[in-house]
Parts: C-alpha cells; structure tokens; sequence
C-alpha cells in the first residue's frame, strides 16, 4: 500500500510539472550568449543577443533586441520583439510588418506556416535544465523533413531569428546560455536531455545525456555517426 501510495505521488508530480506555468519569450534584461563559427572552421567567436529598452512600432509596445560581437564593438539594436499569447514577433530593422518567430501555444499534431513553409509539431515533452522545468517541441519540415527543437521561454540552438531552420548559410551556431538579469535560466545541453513526455511514461528518464553521445535532429541516440546527414555530437549539430 506505501508503495502504491509513493508511485502516485512520483506520477501526480510528473504531471504537475509536465503541466507547469508558461515562461515567456519576451523579457527584460534576457539574454543569449552564442558561440558561432564558419563550417569546417575550428576557429569560434562568440556574440550575445540582448532584449533590453522599450519601444513603440506601429503602436505595439516591444523590446528592443541588441546584438554584440566579441572584439568587433556594439551592442547595436538589431531588432525589437513582442509577444501575444505565447506567441513571439519581431520587427527587423526598418521594417513595417512584424514576423513571427515562435508560437508556443500550439499543441501535438498542429501546425505552423512560416517562411512558405509548413512545420509539423511532432512532439512536446518537458526537460529539466538549472534546477528549473522547460516545455520542449519538436517540429518538422513539411518539405525537407528537417527537425528542430524549440524551449519554451528560450527558444531554438540556432542563430536569434532562424527559429523555423530555414535560413541556412555556412555558418554553425549554437547557444551556450540564456540567463536574465545575470541569472543561467537555461544552457545548451537542456536542447538534447532526455524528457518526460506530455503522456508521463514511466520508463522514460532525465538525465542528461553523456558528453560524447551521437543523436539524430529528433533528438534520438544513435550508436554509431550517421554515414550522410546532419547530426548532433557533444551537443553540437555537425554536417556530413
């Protein structure tokens, strides 16, 4: 009877947690610290994106998003954001029409247009990263097939506004952390930690995986690297 009373408990906190309060996008004094480097190059350089300051465009009130390169000067305002319904816009610069850039309202099954495209949301599960619980979709697109992971209240392990995958370049970047105010909110190996999924199976784990594991962009562990694709190794995505 105690254990049967201890295996409720675990379940009733796992659906709690699944459930959680939603973290937004858009706050003050957030922060994205990214490390950047041109693909096959072994040389990084590092960058923040910063959402700090109010502004008004087209009478939305928004954050203006500030970007700064290690050794090249800045912050300079790149952008500005808002959100509405969990679900977050921006303006780039000298533009009158705002894009969206993440909806974290959608649900399993959903889809979401962007770009000429249209992106399926495979999955959601919940991670855990910094002693705190993240909502975690997985989405995939419709034409290349391509998958990627957006956190709730943080976003996806790619350059600020290539939040759907689809503007690809020579250039690989990841997030190494989001903090606001100072504070790590959420690192880079939150993006490919095992997680409970919306329907709490029992068997499913949190660890964090390990340092040298191979996964696919659904965030499945491979045994061996892919012979031709895109991967994940060390938690980095590397082209082959």
């Amino acid at each position: 009877m105690k254990k049967l009373l201890m295996i409720i408990l675990w379940v009733t906190a796992l659906s709690a947690l699944a459930q959680g309060d939603y973290r937004p996008f858009v706050e003050d004094g957030k922060r994205w610290n990214y490390k950047s480097r041109i693909m096959g190059s072994d040389n990084y350089f590092y960058y923040y994106c910063l959402l700090s300051g109010d502004t008004i465009i087209n009478g939305q009130n928004c954050i203006k998003l500030h970007v700064s390169y290690e050794g090249w000067g800045g912050p300079y305002v790149h952008a500005a954001l808002y959100e509405i319904d969990k679900k977050v816009y921006y303006y780039e610069m000298n533009s009158v029409a705002s894009i969206l850039l993440y909806d974290f309202s959608l649900e399993k099954g959903q889809t979401v247009y962007n770009r000429k495209r249209t992106y399926l949301v495979t999955d959601i599960d919940t991670v855990f990263n910094s002693g705190q619980q993240f909502k975690r979709f997985h989405l995939q697109d419709s034409i290349s097939g391509i998958c990627f992971k957006w956190i709730e209240g943080v976003g996806i392990n790619n350059s600020f506004t290539n939040s759907f995958q689809n503007l690809f370049g020579g250039m690989e970047e990841s997030v190494i952390s989001c903090e606001v105010n100072g504070e790590t909110l959420f690192t880079e190996e939150g993006f490919y930690s095992l997680g409970i999924s919306s329907s709490i199976h029992a068997n499913e784990a949190t660890a964090a995986p390990t340092e040298k594991s191979v996964f696919d962009l659904q965030g499945r562990r491979r045994d061996a690297v892919p012979s031709k694709c895109v991967y994940i190794k060390d938690g980095r995505k590397v082209l082959r």
